[in-house]
């Protein structure tokens, strides 16, 4: 980034060209993939709780309160769906009483709805969403 402006305030202007058109592809190409990470979202909304993550799955999806039946940090035996995405971190298992719809997303393009009981997620602040959701009465354990 820092080599293409000072090779041509050195008079290298082929050279110096050539680095400062790769270091803004570069630039560009790195921001566009830390913004990625920044838009996937869990949110605590009245109605329950909603996981926006288009990483993971291809429409944000809605987890009703009155269907919930526990948020908490994972087990390593959880047969929920992971879509923690290889995160670092503690894992939260969102359990439903019911089968839930979901779509994740596929590699080959074609979107396929999926049953599922619960899911993993991971959050940057587990702590904190835990504690929030445990003062709007859901089921935290």
């Amino acid at each position: 980034l820092f080599t293409g402006p000072w090779l041509l305030a050195n008079q290298h202007l082929i050279s110096g060209l050539i680095f400062l058109v790769a270091g803004w592809l570069l630039f560009a190409l790195v921001v566009r993939s830390l913004h990625q990470l920044n838009r996937r979202w869990v949110v605590l909304v009245p109605a329950g709780l909603v996981l926006h993550d288009h990483l993971s799955l291809n429409e944000p999806t809605l987890f009703q309160r009155h269907e919930l039946t526990q948020v908490g940090p994972a087990s390593s035996e959880s047969t929920s769906l992971d879509l923690t995405q290889g995160a670092y971190g503690l894992a939260l298992d969102v359990r439903c009483a019911t089968e839930h719809e979901v779509w994740p997303t596929s590699t080959s393009g074609v979107a396929e709805a999926t049953s599922i009981a619960g899911l993993l997620c991971a959050p940057a602040r587990p702590d904190a969403l835990l504690a929030e959701a445990a003062k709007r009465k859901m089921p935290v354990g």
